[in-house]
């Protein structure tokens, strides 16, 4: 690969707590001795094509972020604060690449907490959204999906869906970065605030391909996968 890749890290959120006895949201909490974001983090150490790492913080986590990051030498990560929605946090992400003397071609969106992934994952996201515009990494659903309905609720099920035909959105995910921004660029206000997915803004706001890559089984989030995380180490 020979792209400029930027990684955007929303982390905005307080998240669950690991424990009472921690008092931290999960992104920061300890697995291992070292924050979990910090496993996230380390892929630019693993993928010479990524230049920039921004790490969205809620406001008053800012400082702690700093802190807590200082020891590692993350060079290329960028603390910023974030907003109050998934899709606002992301959208600042991008407005702080936009201002880099070189902006980047390939835009990688992952998750903090999620911090099991294999560089060649990585790396078969990038070239799938420089070739088709945008990708993203799936699995197959284990459970039934029921559809219930939005006002009975949990009183009314609807019908119960074809596993064979969804797939569960993971991450990470990747862009070509004119085609998030143009995305982000033309959503509207009810999206930003209430909405989470990146593809589905692609699909909605633009008119670029999107590619759906088969992931790893241990693609969830930590909560699901500190066992294994303890075989990467």
């Amino acid at each position: 690969m020979s792209f400029e890749v930027g990684v955007i890290i929303p982390a905005a959120g307080s998240g669950l707590r690991m424990g009472n006895e921690l008092n931290v949201a999960k992104q920061f909490a300890p697995v291992f001795g070292r924050p979990v974001v910090c496993y996230t983090i380390s892929l630019r150490n693993k993928i010479p094509d990524v230049k920039n790492i921004i790490l969205l913080v809620g406001e008053d986590s800012k400082s702690y972020a700093e802190k807590l990051l200082k020891p590692y030498n993350f060079d290329k990560v960028i603390i910023s604060v974030g907003s109050t929605s998934r899709h606002r946090t992301i959208h600042e992400g991008i407005k702080i690449l936009g201002r880099m003397y070189v902006k980047p071609e390939i835009v990688i969106v992952h998750d903090a907490v999620r911090p099991l992934i294999r560089v060649k994952d990585v790396e078969e996201i990038i070239i799938a959204a420089e070739r088709m515009e945008a990708a993203g990494m799936v699995r197959p659903l284990v459970s039934t999906v029921l559809e219930i309905n939005a006002y009975d609720k949990l009183d009314n099920m609807v019908r119960s869906l074809d596993r064979t035909m969804h797939r569960s959105s993971e991450m990470p995910q990747a862009f070509q970065y004119v085609v998030l921004k143009d995305a982000y660029d033309r959503c509207s206000q009810y999206d930003l605030n209430h909405g989470t997915e990146c593809l589905e803004l692609i699909k909605k706001y633009t008119t670029a391909k999107v590619h759906l890559v088969e992931g790893p089984e241990y693609l969830g989030k930590v909560f699901c996968c500190v066992v294994t995380l303890f075989n990467f180490l």
